[in-house]
């Protein structure tokens, strides 16, 4: 491609195979010297020295979707990248659907000044054997990732960064085996001075993963979401906002969409989370999955559609006919 596209900025190569995500240029002049975005979602990459190769390649490129990847197998390469100071302009980084499962990986991660980052559905939250529940890692990459604003499609308000910096502080308190093993690849003592200097010192009480992961939970209990109808029977009704809690599973929300939208039948409500990463956006396939799982956040939008709608056609034709319903009367008295 080097030559051509050179105003392309966003660029979709998902599941294409690419295994080195992109081959290493060494030196050559970058190619599309505009884009700033390129998805390389589920392409079984497992080395992490992709990180390296895009960004030298990708000088522009600001956001780097590596979901459904092998990431995570063994750190070979990562240390060096979070060592790199090269100046870049990645900052927002997708990782979802890995096999990331050690504090390690987590420190070298951090290194990298981000704004966004996602990390969901990976084995240290997930599987068998997992080393956390996804709120307390939650709550160790904000203390971590002073810049960050979001995090797993969700904001990074300052009323949730406070306590889990506070709590990051009183895990160092206690001597915790997670600040050890995240101190193998980033300098936790830079870290905890950082943090002095916001909040001074923290006394450990009796601060636990269960209690941190409560107050994180309390903090976000609720969401607001913008449930907009797509289905061909529903077409001409308005979107609506309804505060739902993070916790509630897709069943549920199929039935308020439901009682909403009540021409699409419960058995063919269809939910979709949009994205702005994903053209098609996120189906919520997992029907006892909790909202949280598929990183819904605050402000949100979830497409409501019908599973008999089978071509984007019939929507049209619902959508045209709409309209001539609207503009028919006005026809008329014209005449």
């Amino acid at each position: 491609m080097r030559g051509h596209f050179p105003c392309l900025e966003n660029l979709q190569l998902a599941r294409n195979n690419l295994q080195d995500g992109i081959p290493d240029f060494k030196g050559v002049p970058p190619a599309l010297p505009r884009l700033r975005s390129i998805v390389l979602d589920h392409n079984g990459i497992s080395d992490w020295r992709v990180l390296k190769r895009i960004v030298s390649a990708l000088p522009t490129l600001e956001s780097l979707h590596l979901n459904g990847n092998l990431l995570g197998d063994t750190l070979e390469g990562l240390a060096e990248l979070a060592a790199d100071e090269t100046p870049r302009c990645l900052v927002n980084l997708f990782l979802a659907e890995n096999r990331i499962s050690s504090w390690q990986a987590i420190g070298a991660l951090s290194s990298y000044t981000l704004l966004e980052l996602k990390t969901q559905r990976n084995p240290i939250t997930e599987g068998e054997s997992p080393l956390a529940s996804s709120q307390v890692l939650r709550q160790i990459v904000i203390a971590l990732m002073p810049t960050l604003v979001r995090l797993n499609a969700s904001e990074v308000p300052q009323k949730e960064r406070t306590p889990a910096e506070r709590y990051f502080l009183s895990l160092a308190k206690q001597g915790s085996p997670i600040l050890k093993a995240l101190g193998e690849t980033c300098s936790i003592d830079a870290h905890i001075a950082r943090l002095h200097a916001i909040h001074g010192e923290v006394v450990a009480g009796d601060v636990t993963e269960e209690a941190q992961a409560s107050r994180a939970a309390i903090v976000n209990a609720l969401v607001e979401v913008t449930l907009r109808p797509i289905g061909a029977a529903i077409l001409d009704q308005p979107q609506v906002k309804k505060r739902v809690p993070h916790t509630m599973t897709v069943v549920d929300l199929k039935r308020l969409c439901h009682s909403i939208f009540k021409q699409v039948p419960l058995d063919r409500v269809n939910l979709i989370l949009a994205d702005p990463g994903l053209p098609f956006g996120l189906p919520f396939e997992d029907e006892s999955r909790e909202l949280g799982f598929y990183g819904v956040c605050d402000g949100a939008e979830i497409r409501v559609d019908d599973k008999n709608d089978q071509s984007f056609g019939k929507r049209e034709i619902k959508r045209v006919n709409n309209l001539s319903d609207r503009f028919a009367p006005a026809a008329e008295e014209e005449v």
